[in-house]
């Protein structure tokens, strides 16, 4: 059985299309928005689907933004003029829809790759998203059995190195009801709320919370701990550490945290 056709906005490699769609109105028919993601479409919204990415454009997107440090309303604007050369504002503009559709897509291949289907989100364990060293020891994973039990067990010793970066700064957003999150605690950075909570000594404040400025140190030669003092009203975060292997370079999942003050 067909239903009344529609026409929805497709975007494509090769530009912004205009097509007619009947959906399936059979008993067992699924849902608007499975029907197009079972013709390859990813739809932009849910209930009443609209407009729809194709998984090429998709993957093509995000590649760009890897590679080539492509952001999405140039990326965009690229698609307008492949679809229009000489008329490209007359083009649909679909430039929100590609900063949010990207994401989902990209947490979905997360989690298909990592072998979490329908039903299983909240199994993942912290950092079950992101990949570590593959030539790192890991118990139960490239170890063998017994290996804690070898007279010589300290060559599968893993190596670890901390460090941060101290001038990554990260605004604080005008309107923070927006920054709406995909996933928490899944990937490389630790679940904020986990931060904010740990334990703190009797006297001392959280070292990870915003704290009132101390006077000054003199000492020129102090200048990570006057960076400390410095005005960081506007800032979110003052920098950015993680832990890695020493061998690799690779970052250990869920052990990436945002410095709120200098190098606390």
């Amino acid at each position: 059985l067909h239903g009344q056709g529609i026409m929805i906005t497709v975007v494509d490699v090769t530009g912004v299309h205009h097509l007619d769609i009947i959906w399936c109105c059979c008993p067992v028919a699924t849902s608007h928005d499975l029907q197009l993601l079972e013709s390859g479409l990813y739809p932009a919204s849910i209930l009443d689907p609209m407009t729809a990415f194709t998984f090429r454009v998709l993957d093509n997107f995000l590649l760009a933004k890897k590679e080539c440090k492509t952001s999405a309303v140039v990326y965009y604007s690229k698609l307008r003029r492949v679809t229009k050369n000489a008329f490209p504002y007359t083009v649909l503009d679909r430039y929100h829809e590609l900063l949010r559709v990207p994401r989902q897509w990209r947490n979905l291949n997360y989690c298909k790759w990592h072998g979490y289907g329908h039903g299983t989100r909240d199994d993942v364990p912290p950092g079950g998203l992101a990949m570590f060293c593959t030539a790192c020891m890991q118990p139960g994973i490239n170890l063998p059995d017994g290996w804690d039990n070898n007279p010589v067990r300290w060559k599968y010793m893993q190596m670890v190195i901390m460090d941060g970066n101290f001038t990554a700064e990260h605004l604080k957003m005008r309107n923070p009801e927006d920054d709406v999150w995909i996933v928490d605690r899944h990937g490389f950075m630790i679940t904020p709320q986990r931060v904010f909570d740990q334990p703190r000594t009797p006297g001392l404040s959280n070292p990870l919370r915003p704290v009132s400025a101390q006077p000054p140190f003199n000492c020129h030669d102090h200048w990570a701990v006057n960076q400390m003092n410095a005005d960081r009203s506007n800032l979110e975060s003052t920098g950015i550490g993680a832990t890695a292997c020493r061998h690799h370079c690779c970052f250990f999942p869920h052990a990436v945290v945002d410095f709120q003050k200098g190098e606390r």
